[in-house]
């Protein structure tokens, strides 16, 4: 079992906080670990832990921090590591005291290599979706080809046949036709489940990782602002097909942000466990802008829906999660009021 909140050391992502000299004086466990290890590096000048060839550029987004404070300033950085550098996206802001006077800044960080995985992971299954469809046209192109012949004497025999309405039908030459046609339907019948089978692509989900993954764009927004994001993760073991739940979660969380309330902070709890049948319930609820379903309810699921005119919404992103859930074999179904949040729940079936 797993019942974690998202807070600053929880290994999501790289937290430092610099004076103006440019020394540390805060970093979590996560950064210490990774770039500094066992020396105590508080009070010791944080460009020594960037590649010389970067310093310059880091040098000039704290300076842009300052200079525009309310601008978000992000750049990549190399970092040295024993056995070379690695690459990480951080995100500068300036940092004051309760005067108004700048104290420094704070930066945060996170890896690239997940997104070059993602990335990359992507890339083949694209690779492997366009063989097993040049897998499909070559079948249906073969198939088809095999059918042209008896389907054409069967023609030419039925113009015979209308010609000469008195000559005996050779009914034996027609049995043997309808059965080859039959034969080659049916290879036709299994090729199509074969091929179904190859594109079905379930394995071991890994919800803790797909909804982390999920709010990684999130990242600074969550620690500027606050939101209080729980997860409590229990369904270990269970399969299905990865690319449906990715896109499922992606789009919920995406919702949560995009509709959270401007007055409050957002405060987002996710809940997964399995339940009978091996299957999996998740529930995900929110403190946002809620829906009307009064008024809105019966539209809630159906393309190109939209309930409030803030920007981004496109009134897909429902429609596209109930369309892969169903594919699936599972439900969705969805409670919510309007300014006091929404409540969803999903069960998911396992293969």
């Amino acid at each position: 079992m797993e019942n974690n909140t998202l807070e600053l050391d929880n290994g999501l992502f790289y937290f430092i906080e610099i004076d103006m000299e440019g020394n540390y004086t805060y970093m979590n466990d996560k950064f210490k670990s990774h770039f500094i290890g066992d020396l105590y590096a508080i009070g010791t000048k944080a460009m020594l832990s960037v590649a010389k060839e970067d310093r310059a550029k880091c040098a000039e987004v704290v300076n842009q921090c300052f200079e525009k404070p309310k601008k978000r300033h992000s750049v990549l950085l190399k970092k040295p590591l024993k056995d070379g550098f690695v690459t990480n996206h951080w995100e500068f802001r300036p940092n004051f005291n309760s005067d108004g006077i700048p104290k420094g800044v704070i930066s945060i960080g996170y890896e690239l290599s997940d997104l070059i995985d993602h990335t990359n992971g992507m890339r083949e299954v694209v690779n492997e979706l366009t063989l097993e469809n040049d897998a499909i046209n070559e079948t249906i192109y073969k198939l088809g080809h095999d059918l042209r012949s008896p389907i054409a004497t069967l023609k030419g025999l039925l113009k015979i046949y209308e010609d000469k309405s008195s000559e005996q039908i050779d009914i034996q030459l027609i049995s043997t036709l309808v059965n080859n046609l039959d034969k080659k339907v049916r290879i036709l019948n299994q090729k199509q489940e074969e091929i179904a089978l190859q594109i079905e692509n379930y394995s071991e989900i890994n919800f803790n990782d797909i909804i982390r993954d999920s709010l990684k764009p999130y990242t600074s927004e969550i620690l500027e602002k606050g939101h209080l994001i729980n997860l409590n993760i229990r369904a270990k073991g269970f399969k299905s097909r990865l690319e449906y739940v990715q896109s499922i979660v992606e789009n919920l969380v995406s919702n949560c942000f995009k509709y959270k309330s401007e007055s409050t902070k957002l405060s987002l709890n996710f809940e997964v466990s399995r339940i009978e049948n091996d299957s999996v319930e998740i529930k995900i609820e929110d403190n946002g802008i809620g829906i009307d379903l009064n008024k809105n309810g019966k539209f809630i699921f159906k393309p190109y829906q939209t309930f409030t005119n803030r920007q981004g919404s496109n009134g897909l992103g429902l429609y596209l999660v109930k369309r892969q859930i169903t594919e699936l074999g599972g439900t969705i179904s969805l409670e919510s009021e309007l300014g006091e949040g929404t409540k969803i729940r999903i069960i998911i079936p396992s293969i």
